[in-house]
């Protein structure tokens, strides 16, 4: 047990020091290097607390050295369980925001920094993001669209290339090359996924 705590407090630093778009790799073996020292200093303190009730005296001024043992082993258990959780909910907090940024699926580069806990984590967020966006069971907006509140609803969009028929919310419309329309946002989005409108300036 020799650097009390140094490994969560790395854990910390890391996730204190994450670029704003990344996450860094899930660091697996350091997360059991703590979760096994919190274990050591779980049972190093009963140990203490078991040899001393073994000798029959009461607690007091006698047993001080005892007494401070198992308080600094309680303490150390204590701050690693602290930065352990700072950490994971650190990398939780990102996955989300991960999520509003890059949609449904990860690239591939940060999808593999993730650990299988994270995976299913972020498959789960997703599934409830999708779910309270249902048109029937939910709020019926794709809140992704735009990451601040928009001014409109609607916005100018020039195309770029013939596009052929859209069913919009207002009914069918053609977009041929360099018309104008006034569309909802949620209509307009997968056009700007696949280059077909620009917004008019």
């Amino acid at each position: 047990m020799s650097a009390f705590g140094k490994t969560s407090l790395d854990l910390v630093r890391e996730v204190r020091n994450m670029e704003p778009d990344s996450i860094p790799p899930f660091q697996d073996e350091a997360v059991r290097h703590v979760l096994d020292e919190m274990d050591e200093h779980h049972v190093a303190m009963l140990d203490t607390i078991s040899a001393f009730t073994a000798t029959g005296v009461e607690w007091g001024s006698s047993n001080f050295n005892d007494a401070t043992t198992i308080l600094i082993h309680n303490d150390s258990l204590l701050r690693n369980k602290r930065n352990l959780l700072a950490y994971l909910l650190a990398r939780a907090n990102r996955i989300k925001l991960l999520r509003w940024q890059h949609g449904r699926a990860l690239p591939p580069e940060l999808d593999e920094r993730l650990g299988p806990t994270e995976k299913k984590f972020f498959r789960e967020y997703d599934r409830l993001l999708m779910d309270y966006m249902k048109p029937r069971k939910g709020v019926g907006i794709d809140l992704t669209l735009d990451m601040a509140p928009p001014k409109d609803h609607k916005i100018e969009v020039r195309v770029l290339k013939d596009y052929g028929e859209l069913f919009s919310k207002d009914g069918p419309l053609i977009l041929t090359r360099n018309s104008v329309h006034f569309l909802w946002r949620e209509d307009a989005q997968p056009l700007f996924a696949e280059g077909a409108v620009e917004i008019c300036q």
